[in-house]
């Protein structure tokens, strides 16, 4: 999958739509060119501190994008509320990988849980962080982010609508929110 998960962040990110100088001063990455799709939001998020690149300089915006990838944008979207958290949450992240910090503070808000294994504990499930971010983890972490409460439908026992992230957001993407998928969104209250 491309960075069609970056483009699905940036449709969450209402910074983005609100900014009001569509600038690309912080595009500093040598295969993103100013006139190119996504230049802005990339220059901003780079502004911002969430993006930085990679170490040559490039910034690759047709690669995919791996778990612990996703999770440190989304985190660097978010605003530290002090939740203590450690940088040892998951057996297969070290303490001194680049993505602890994001990683293990998205763990401790509640927003990831690891990768899910059948007959393993959830305290014991690995995170995975080289493997490519689906379109479910990303619409999840994202939900789970802005403090979104999933409430299922009646049809939620039928084959194609057993989990709202089971394939089911990928069919039905626009209509997650109004309801007319396999679950209802609905904005919680407090966090």
């Amino acid at each position: 999958m491309k960075r069609t998960l970056f483009s699905l962040l940036l449709w969450f990110v209402p910074v983005l739509v609100l900014a009001a100088v569509y600038d690309t001063g912080a595009l500093r990455y040598t295969d993103v060119a100013e006139g190119s799709p996504g230049a802005v939001a990339i220059s901003t998020l780079t502004g911002m501190g969430v993006l930085e690149g990679n170490p040559d300089g490039s910034f690759r915006p047709l690669s995919s994008l791996n778990r612990a990838e996703f999770t440190k944008i989304v985190m660097g979207l978010l605003e530290d509320d002090g939740t203590p958290y450690s940088t040892s949450c998951f057996a297969d992240v070290p303490g001194t990988a680049w993505y602890a910090g994001p990683v293990c503070r998205a763990k401790a808000l509640g927003i990831v849980s690891g990768n899910a294994l059948a007959g393993v504990p959830a305290e014991e499930w690995p995170f995975a962080a080289s493997r490519d971010v689906n379109f479910a983890e990303a619409v999840k972490i994202e939900v789970e982010m802005y403090g979104f409460a999933v409430r299922p439908q009646r049809q939620v026992d039928s084959p194609k609508c057993r989990s709202l992230f089971h394939g089911c957001c990928r069919e039905n993407a626009q209509a997650v929110g109004d309801g007319t998928a396999c679950g209802t969104l609905r904005r919680a209250r407090s966090r």
